[in-house]
């Protein structure tokens, strides 16, 4: 029987060689629980970008009003609204929680790797473009971070990503008038996301295509100028119904001043400089381990290659076009490029598979390294409760055992499969993002607990009531956006003619303030804000 077993696997083995189909249907499968277990568990505290796109969301939701973004009332025009639109269309369905404002993002990251994958295939096939898309998805800095919260990063790289790609799509078939009016209009819809950016990288990738084609003059004729019409169709249509509301606005210097607060335009030279030497590390960092494929990049007759290969010349150029921008900018983001990274992977992919094919020592190190985060991450799960009370993690032993069987499965098949060995590789990560579900994440979850009840307790207390924050009150947006929630109100700011009837929150320096000023009021109520150590006060004024 045991001999049988052997030549099972064995069989099994020899098929799986020269077969990625199965391999990647487990990869696919692990992406359900890693991306979904405890979707919902965290409070919206810990990402400040969430609770912003979450409470803005909320008041239009109250308010009934889907043009004109508050926050706290006050006008928010930092960024367009779809995102917003998206997250009331989605607690439509399922209501306003967490789970369901997050869902979202993560399907717009489905979205921006099927999209990667749609198009990787149709130049390079299934395989190379399977990989390539799962590369994305499991990047440090999108599996152990972004795609806990819901940011509007993952939509607006879906669309952004779309439109460049679109513009090579349609160009190599020389139909003019669809890219430019495809990649405008996928342009439009980022721009309604995020802002000026979408232009940007418009712009650059059409000028560098059309440049190192020697058709620049293109960019003069009256196909392009439909492009350019179908972008402000779409985008012109909001902002007109939006002057027409609000005719006093300041929106477009509000947002021209979001697209430049991070260049050397508001940040000084040096402080330019210092971030341009630190950019590479960080994104190095933050998009590891596919990242490690730039050594893969170090060879004779790279550049040749490159552009002797009309996709992979595209996606060459267009990454470095476009990342400089983003490279000579202060204070920016690992997420704000994270459209760019799959033409990133898209050329490093390219080049280190035919090394990893070729048994490349430097393939083979990194296999080795890999193999070793494998057998350490084998003992971690039985590590864990020495040096961590698991007593809030249900059914501990059970996760242990499924983690411990499948890391042996993938450790085993990795060392039989070197040809498989990358698929294996974010299998693994896949069942790392598992562990952090299942062990991590509610350790953070407790440490945000109390911020939510105590939000939702003065909610309670105030009733019906009208609720105000006292000028100058220093308020995290995710206690605004529980309160708001619970009472089912926007919470304003209010600076006088309180009536014994309206209940206002107000910080320490407030009340110091109001003392001060002699007013007459009785704290009912004491709780926490971020930043932590921070304290909130429910008051009542009386006559």
């Amino acid at each position: 029987m045991i001999n049988s077993i052997s030549e099972k696997v064995k069989e099994i083995v020899y098929y799986l060689q020269n077969n990625s189909k199965y391999l990647f249907i487990f990869c696919i499968a692990l992406m359900i629980p890693a991306f979904f277990i405890n979707l919902g568990l965290i409070d919206f505290f810990l990402h400040s970008d969430e609770t912003t796109r979450t409470l803005v969301a909320l008041e239009m939701y109250i308010s009934h009003d889907f043009i004109t973004p508050t926050i706290n009332g006050l006008h928010y025009m930092n960024k367009p609204p779809l995102y917003n639109w998206i997250l009331v269309l989605f607690a439509n369905i399922g209501g306003f929680n967490e789970f369901m404002l997050r869902l979202p993002a993560t399907l717009s990251l489905f979205a921006l790797a099927l999209t990667i994958y749609l198009f990787v295939k149709k130049e390079y096939g299934k395989r190379f473009a399977m990989i390539n898309a799962l590369m994305i998805l499991t990047c440090g800095r999108v599996l152990f971070w972004e795609s806990f919260f819901t940011v509007i990063d993952f939509t607006f790289s879906a669309a952004v990503y779309a439109g460049i790609m679109s513009v090579y799509y349609f160009y190599k078939r020389d139909r003019y008038l669809l890219m430019y009016i495809v990649s405008y209009a996928f342009a439009a819809v980022a721009f309604m996301l995020k802002g000026l950016p979408a232009i940007v990288f418009q712009g650059i990738t059409l000028v560098v295509l059309l440049g190192y084609e020697k058709k620049i003059r293109s960019i003069f004729t009256v196909e392009h100028f439909i492009g350019i019409a179908t972008f402000l169709l779409i985008t012109g249509g909001y902002y007109m119904v939006y002057l027409i509301k609000n005719p006093d606005s300041t929106i477009f210097s509000v947002l021209l001043d979001e697209s430049t607060k991070r260049t050397v335009l508001q940040n000084g030279i040096f402080h330019t400089i210092k971030a341009m030497l630190r950019f590479p590390v960080d994104m190095f960092y933050h998009y590891l381990p596919w990242s490690l494929f730039i050594v893969f990049l170090f060879r004779r007759g790279f550049w040749k290659a490159v552009n002797d290969d009309p996709f992979l010349k595209f996606n060459f150029w267009v990454f470095l076009a476009n990342v400089l921008v983003y490279w000579t900018s202060p204070d920016v983001y690992p997420k704000y490029i994270m459209m760019l990274m799959p033409m990133l992977y898209t050329v490093c992919w390219y080049f280190a598979q035919k090394d990893i094919d070729n048994s490349d020592i430097k393939a083979k190190i990194m296999g080795r390294i890999v193999m070793v985060f494998m057998v350490v991450f084998l003992i971690g799960p039985f590590i864990f409760p020495c040096i961590r009370n698991i007593g809030f993690i249900d059914y501990y032993f059970f996760k242990a055992m499924f983690l411990f069987v499948a890391s042996i499965v993938i450790l085993y098949l990795f060392f039989k499969l070197k040809r498989q060995r990358i698929i294996l590789t974010m299998a693994f990560l896949l069942l790392i993002r598992i562990a952090f579900d299942w062990f991590i994440w509610p350790i953070r979850y407790e440490k945000f607990i109390n911020l939510k009840t105590e939000a939702i307790t003065v909610a309670k207390i105030t009733k019906d009531k009208d609720l105000y924050f006292y000028p100058g009150t220093k308020v995290d947006r995710g206690t605004s956006y529980y309160l708001s929630n619970e009472k089912k109100q926007i919470i304003r700011f209010k600076g006088g003619n309180f009536t014994s009837a309206d209940f206002c929150i107000a910080d320490s320096t407030s009340l110091n303030e109001l003392s001060h000023k002699q007013s007459k009021f009785k704290n009912l109520y004491s709780f926490g804000t971020l930043p932590e150590g921070n304290k909130l006060y429910l008051i009542r004024f009386y006559p």
